[in-house]
């Protein structure tokens, strides 16, 4: 299908973007081009025969000479960081790619975005036709303000282009759902919340990529967004358990955060608020006093807040706690419908959890992790 076509992946050093960069040049045996920003980072795609072009999204001659002689194009840089890099690297970065698209006739350009454009709530059902949703997240907006600039040039230049949805995406390579998930356990600073009897919505990276491929060629895909999940309707527990079983740890041992708090929770969060305020002015008061007189500074500030700091790290190692974020991240009701893809494209996740999971062992193995 990609046999001997030029082909290039902006982002091809992330985490999506090489496994994709690796799969064209393993499998499909396509002509690869990887977009370099930071070389250090282009590490692990560089083990191949691709070709490597060092270029900034935000820099459209760059992009230009990037795109030039490509017949398609996966779009796959999107990262983070403040508003205003977020917007400028997504957002800027998508025109500059559309722009270069058009002016060199490319074929096919599939944009990888995100589910996040569908806001921060999960409900069963949910799809593409969901609307966008901000909600304050700065590469949550810099995603819909990018798919907004995809559709408006695709339609001007009359491209033939398609956008992918991931949710959250695992699998070697993945630092946030697979990396982070197996150090964390083992330093046991991992929580489940409500037990992790929420629903889970992730992805594995060779769905992902799979999709992609598809958009890529199909010609119904044209024109439309698909978002991906492994398609498996499974619990938290029952994901977090393939990394605990990794480590030989059941996953019922390690410790659940409630939605809700019961008594004992109230309580111990109002008395480490209660520290918190009460170490601050001491703090304040060592910071001017210890210019003047460490001595004094010692006895009437280093002290007591010692003897304050003392039941405070108490109460946080029995209390497990997560930012509002987190906590609503894993206390989502519902499935996510991947029923669009199946029936437009007949697409089928082709790698169940469990078949990720052994292949994400044998890696995290590989790379000392585990």
């Amino acid at each position: 299908m990609f046999e001997n076509k030029k082909i290039l992946v902006t982002g091809g050093t992330g985490f999506i973007g090489s496994r994709l960069a690796e799969r064209l040049y393993l499998d499909e045996k396509a002509d690869v081009r990887v977009m370099v920003h930071s070389w250090p980072k282009a590490a692990w795609v560089s083990r191949l025969g691709v070709e490597l072009t060092k270029a900034d999204i935000t820099n459209y001659d760059e992009v230009d000479k990037a795109v030039e002689g490509c017949e398609i194009v996966f779009h796959c840089v999107g990262v983070g960081g403040t508003r205003e890099q977020a917007m400028k690297i997504n957002v800027e970065g998508t025109r500059n790619v559309l722009i270069a698209c058009q002016k060199h006739k490319v074929q096919r350009i599939v944009y990888l975005s995100s589910v996040v454009v569908h806001g921060d709530k999960i409900f069963d059902g949910m799809d593409e036709s969901s609307p966008f949703e901000s909600y304050g997240d700065a590469y949550a907006d810099a995603k819909i303000d990018a798919e907004k600039v995809f559709w408006q040039l695709i339609n001007e230049y009359s491209l033939a282009g398609s956008v992918v949805r991931p949710t959250y995406v695992w699998g070697p390579l993945s630092q946030y759902y697979s990396i982070d998930y197996v150090q964390q356990m083992k330093k046991n600073t991992f929580y489940l919340v409500d037990n992790g009897e929420h629903d889970c919505n992730a992805v594995y990276v060779d769905n992902v990529v799979d999709l992609c491929l598809l958009c890529a060629h199909h010609p119904k895909a044209v024109g439309e967004a698909f978002i991906a999940t492994d398609g498996e309707q499974i619990k938290w527990k029952d994901f977090f358990a393939f990394y605990g079983n990794m480590l030989n740890t059941k996953i019922e041992t390690f410790k659940s955060i409630p939605t809700i708090d019961g008594l004992d929770r109230k309580i111990l969060k109002f008395a480490k608020q209660t520290l918190q305020k009460m170490i601050v002015p001491i703090t304040l008061r060592n910071d001017k006093l210890e210019q003047s007189n460490p001595q004094l500074a010692k006895w009437l500030c280093k002290a007591p807040r010692k003897l304050l700091k003392m039941p405070l790290k108490k109460i946080q190692k029995i209390l497990p706690e997560m930012d509002a974020v987190e906590m609503s991240f894993y206390s989502f009701d519902g499935f996510i419908s991947i029923k669009k893809s199946e029936k437009l494209l007949a697409y089928k996740p082709r790698i169940s959890v469990a078949q990720g999971m052994n292949s994400s062992e044998i890696w995290l193995k590989d790379q000392n992790f585990i």
